[in-house]
């Protein structure tokens, strides 16, 4: 998260508190992706034996 404070600092339109707060929800936002993406999206990965299994 430096890179991103970093970033936001060097655009000059942000207070240390702004900065704070943005690079929060940045880290919420990067963390809700990594969850939705290892639990939500493991039963449609094809390698997941109900999708190989031949529909009757």
């Amino acid at each position: 998260m430096e890179i991103v404070q970093s970033l936001l600092t060097k655009m000059g339109i942000f207070h240390k508190p702004q900065i704070k707060a943005l690079t929060t929800v940045f880290a919420t936002i990067l963390i809700a992706c990594g969850k939705v993406n290892n639990t939500q999206l493991e039963p449609l990965q094809p390698t997941n034996r109900e999708n190989l299994s031949p529909t009757v």
